[in-house]
């Protein structure tokens, strides 16, 4: 959530210009009505999309077995994916979840989506996502 939050906000980005002695007119994505998409659904996720939607975020979530959670949208990695605003990876790393997230997958997303991985790093195709960091 802390992550989310600081991301989309351009936290970090905002304190550095302050410190700096610029004033940044840019204060991030809103998120209240926006799409928080949950890749892995296990106590964590559930946790997270708890507090996502009492932000006001509408939370869909994908989940390798099937799952039902009160406020969530469960459907396909593609449509999770494809439509949330912010992706947040909740996965075991395992020889099926190795690599998963590939520059496929990546540029599936939305332009400007937030990536949220706090699973493990060889989750993520590294220099994919690189890649589409430097191509916007």
């Amino acid at each position: 959530i802390a992550l989310m939050w600081s991301s989309a906000r351009v936290i970090a980005q905002m304190d550095r210009e302050m410190r700096a002695g610029n004033w940044l007119r840019e204060d991030g994505m809103q998120l209240t009505g926006k799409t928080l998409g949950l890749v892995g659904f296990g106590g964590i996720a559930a946790e997270v999309a708890r507090i996502a939607h009492g932000s006001g975020m509408k939370v869909i979530a994908w989940n390798r077995s099937p799952k039902s959670h009160p406020g969530v949208e469960f459907t396909d990695l593609d449509t999770v994916l494809a439509t949330s605003d912010v992706v947040s990876l909740h996965l075991l790393l395992n020889d099926e979840t190795r690599g998963m997230i590939t520059r496929d997958k990546i540029a599936k997303m939305k332009q400007g989506v937030v990536l949220i991985n706090t699973a493990r790093g060889a989750i993520v195709d590294e220099q994919a996502m690189i890649d589409a960091l430097n191509s916007g």
